[in-house]
């Protein structure tokens, strides 16, 4: 089975069939934080405070350069090193990142001294105390550990140098550093009611717009549903014959087909679109099939009401169309055409020898007949042979130009499949917001391991109950409504006759067709 891959403009193309949600979410969430900005309360915070004071050691190497007011402002700077802060964190077993910590911390020189202040701000009181004392901790530990390096390093090479006074080495260089000693440690977190954070209704409608992207992209990779030309083609490989937008049969004017009811519409046109691309050409030496099969995955997609109203637009073109109930299982074609069910196909069945002249009826509309399923259906094929089978499609070739056989859901009933083996064309019926496509892909299966022996049949696929959104579909709908109108008055030929002896077609008021045939 061929498959086609998804690029860019499909994307495109599905974020443009849901731009209400794309622009709809972020737009509320932006209204959302805009509205409710105003009404956000304060939040408690807790602050501790520790204390340090840092001297410049007397003839030290740094006092020369720095007094111990302008060290502590040195230190302010080193004092959140990220080696430094992520000591902390480990030392107080912290979820927080070092980036996290050094936005929790302010430090300070005290004006004219050289003490500095370390402040942290907290959600948690006992969290803020534990920071603002390690840290200095942490600081005072490395500090010395590198002098202690230091002095190593120098120890090591004046022994090397054979200088004796190493002592005075040492001396000097654990004082190069001046001290640092903390004089005040924290003890209690002060509680402090601060505003909320602002919220950014530009960072809200990005995010919001970003959240609606991955939902609708994720949503189509994950769908399982037919819904639209585009994803049949990307999902099986095929593009459909033909797109029927969505409509239901009107109950105040009985079982009329949209072909009759609004002959000028873009249905009616979808119907006409379908049947001229079944009759153009043909799957051998470009001859057009005479007796075509239509189907679908399962109930409730589409089928009956497809074949009615693709007959008609059949029997438009001049063509002499024979439709056939070969639903026995739920038979539904009577009703479209205001027959009775007396005497149909299953005549056929247990009478294989009786003439079909005696089955066909002949309908409301000109060049269209019918054979109804007929009376005790619900047998189906199964007691007919092949070769019974295949002589009455022969003479149902004999019968009429074109042949359009109504057949149950192929998934339902292996009738179908009997059907099809002998038939020219098979079309699938895919309800656009209920066929599942890997229904579809067992009913493709299936007709392709018939065409092995059945060399002539061909396979086609429409699309039915579709709705485009106008954004994306405007030029289809357009394009039908121009057209259309060519093929006016012909619903003056259909008319509601009442049927001569069935008690099957009386409906009381509010009974009838539900929208959804088999």
């Amino acid at each position: 089975m061929p498959q086609t891959d998804r690029g860019v403009s499909y994307y495109i193309q599905i974020l443009m069939w849901n731009w209400w949600l794309v622009l709809g979410v972020p737009a509320l969430v932006g209204g959302l934080v805009m509205f409710l900005a105003p009404f956000s309360e304060p939040v408690t915070v807790y602050q501790a405070q520790s204390r340090v004071l840092v001297q410049a050691s007397p003839g030290g190497a740094v006092s020369a350069d720095y007094d111990s007011t302008t060290l502590a402002s040195l230190y302010k700077e080193l004092i959140k090193e990220p080696d430094v802060l992520a000591e902390v964190a480990r030392t107080l077993q912290l979820k927080e990142s070092p980036q996290a910590l050094d936005g929790q911390i302010t430090l300070k020189v005290i004006v004219n001294t050289p003490i500095l202040s370390v402040q942290v701000t907290s959600g948690n009181p006992g969290q803020a105390v534990a920071i603002a004392n390690a840290l200095p901790e942490a600081f005072i530990r490395q500090t010395q550990d590198r002098n202690l390096t230091r002095a190593a390093q120098l120890l090591s090479g004046a022994s090397s140098l054979g200088i004796a006074d190493q002592g005075q080495i040492l001396s000097q260089q654990l004082a190069a550093q001046g001290s640092i000693t903390i004089i005040r440690r924290a003890q209690e977190a002060a509680a402090e009611q601060v505003a909320a954070p602002k919220a950014n209704p530009t960072i809200a409608v990005v995010l919001a717009i970003m959240a609606v992207l991955g939902a609708v992209i994720g949503r189509e990779l994950l769908k399982d549903r037919v819904y639209s030309p585009e994803n049949l083609g990307s999902r099986l490989g095929i593009e459909p014959l033909g797109v029927v937008p969505s409509w239901r049969p009107s109950r105040s004017r009985g079982h009329k087909p949209i072909t009759v009811e609004h002959p000028d519409g873009v249905h009616a046109e979808a119907y006409r679109h379908v049947i001229a691309g079944l009759l153009s050409t043909g799957p051998l030496g470009g001859h057009p099939p005479r007796v075509i099969v239509v189907t679908s995955p399962g109930s409730g997609e589409g089928k009956t009401t497809s074949t009615v109203n693709l007959a008609i637009a059949a029997a438009q073109t001049g063509r002499k169309v024979l439709v056939v109930d070969a639903d026995l299982w739920r038979p539904d074609i009577y009703r479209w055409f205001f027959l009775s069910d007396t005497v149909g196909l299953t005549n056929l069945l247990v009478k294989p020898h009786l003439p079909l002249e005696s089955v066909i009826r002949p309908s409301p509309l000109p060049n269209l007949s019918v054979i109804t399923a007929g009376p005790h259906a619900g047998k189906g094929f199964r007691t007919l042979d092949k070769g019974a089978l295949e002589t009455l499609l022969n003479g149902l070739r004999e019968q009429a130009e074109l042949v359009i056989i109504d057949t149950p859901p192929l998934l339902a009933r292996s009738d179908t499949l009997w059907l099809a083996a002998k038939a020219d064309e098979v079309v699938i019926v895919a309800d656009a917001d209920k066929t599942r496509i890997r229904d579809l892909k067992a009913v493709i299966h299936s007709i392709e391991r018939l065409k092995v022996q059945n060399t002539r049949l061909h396979m086609s696929m429409m699309l039915n109950r579709f709705q485009p959104p106008k954004v994306v579909y405007y030029s289809y709908y357009r394009y039908f409504g121009s057209y259309a109108s060519y093929y006016g008055g012909y619903q003056g030929a259909y008319k509601q006759t009442k049927p001569a002896s069935s008690g099957r077609l009386k409906t009381k008021k509010g009974q009838g067709r539900s929208g959804r045939d088999q």
